[in-house]
C-alpha cells in the first residue's frame, strides 16, 4: 500500500508514465522489488566450477574442476546477515537516515559482499540486471498506477525450475482508474 501512495503522489503532479528516466521517484516501489527478490530470488541456485588450481575455503581444501553450489535462496535467509529474515520487510533497504541509495547501489554493495545476489555476482552476474530491474519498477508502477492488486489467500510456495516460479496462487485486480 505505500508503494501504492507513492506511485499516486507521482501522478498526481503529472501525466507522464513511469519510464526509465523516472523511476528513481519511487524509492519504496524499487525496495518492494529489492525486498521481494531477496525472498524469492530468481536464481535461487548457481554452479561454478574451480577453473584454477586447489582452492581453500575456510578450513576446506577444494580440489580443480570441483563444481561448488551457490543458494541465494538460503543466503537471502541467513539471520545472520538478515534481521527477521523470513519477514517481508522493504524498509530494510532504506538506510538510517530514511535515505534510499537506489536499487543498482544496493545490487552493487550487495553482490560485492555476497550478502545480496538475486541475479549472481562478479564477472557471471546475470547480463540483464539492469534491463529487468528497470523493466520490473516502470511495469509495477504502471500496474499500481492503474490496479489495486491483492493476494488471496496464503502466500504461494514457490517452484524451483530454472528459475525460481511461484506456484499457483489467486489474486484480486481491480481497476482504479479510467
Amino acid at each position: 500500500r505505500e508503494a501504492q501512495k507513492e506511485i499516486d503522489s507521482y501522478f498526481s503532479n503529472t501525466h507522464s508514465g513511469p519510464t526509465t528516466d523516472n523511476i528513481h521517484q519511487f524509492p519504496y516501489l524499487q525496495a518492494c522489488v529489492l525486498e521481494a527478490m531477496r525472498i524469492y530470488p530468481p536464481a535461487f541456485l548457481m554452479g561454478r566450477c574451480v577453473n584454477t588450481t586447489q582452492q581453500n575455503l575456510g578450513s576446506y581444501s577444494i580440489p580443480k574442476s570441483t563444481t561448488l553450489l551457490l543458494a541465494p535462496y538460503l543466503i537471502h535467509r541467513d539471520r545472520d546477515i538478515y534481521r527477521s529474515p523470513d519477514r517481508y520487510y522493504p524498509e530494510r533497504w532504506f538506510q538510517k537516515n530514511g535515505e534510499f541509495a537506489g536499487w543498482q547501489s544496493i545490487l552493487k554493495d550487495g553482490s560485492g559482499s555476497g550478502k545480496y545476489i538475486p541475479f549472481g555476482a562478479g564477472p557471471r552476474v546475470c547480463i540483464g540486471t539492469g534491463f529487468a530491474m528497470m523493466e520490473i519498477i516502470s511495469i509495477m508502477a504502471e500496474l499500481l498506477h492503474r490496479f489495486s492488486i491483492r493476494p488471496v489467500g496464503p502466500v504461494p510456495n514457490p517452484d524451483a525450475l530454472i528459475t525460481l516460479r511461484p506456484g499457483e496462487f489467486e489474486i484480486n485486480i481491480v481497476p482504479r482508474r479510467a
